[in-house]
């Protein structure tokens, strides 16, 4: 191989891990919702997100361990959220969806961009939130089908 070809071709390995470097940065840094979102969903508040009122038989339950919401919290805003299958059942994390608002706007895969799972916990720091009033839809299923799902609503200072 010549010197030529070797310097084109680790200008382009320089700058492959050079784009991929910089994606990661991009992504931590990427609001979890956009204000543009957040601006829709304010005017849709009194719009009601479709749930089940009742966590069906078996179905995997959601807990929301962190933040508190009972008050409203600051951003950036740090979730710790705790899926809990029925025996002999599992969590299946691959089956998790999170939706935004009334238009069910799906942020799974920014979420999970900056979160990460351990175990049957999700944990989620510094994630970057607008002030107001913001629903999430979580949606997870275990290893024998059974859907959870759970209407987090929190408010933002």
């Amino acid at each position: 191989m010549t010197l030529p070809v070797r310097r084109a071709l680790l200008l382009r390995a320089f700058a492959f891990l050079a784009f991929t470097l910089c994606g990661h940065a991009l992504a931590a840094t990427e609001p979890l919702i956009t204000a543009d979102e957040s601006a829709r969903e304010q005017r849709r508040l009194d719009a009601p997100v479709a749930v089940a009122r009742l966590r069906a038989a078996g179905a995997p339950r959601i807990d929301v361990v962190a933040p508190d919401l009972d008050a409203p919290v600051a951003a950036p805003v740090s979730f710790r959220i705790r899926f809990v299958a029925d025996s002999p059942a599992t969590i299946d994390p691959a089956s998790l969806k999170v939706y935004y608002g009334a238009f069910r706007i799906d942020i799974t895969e920014r979420l999970l961009k900056q979160a990460q799972i351990v175990g049957d916990t999700l944990e989620l720091a510094d994630a970057k939130i607008p002030a107001g009033t913001h629903r999430l839809l979580v949606k997870v299923k275990d290893t024998l089908d059974h859907v959870g799902e759970r209407l987090i609503t929190l408010t933002v200072k």
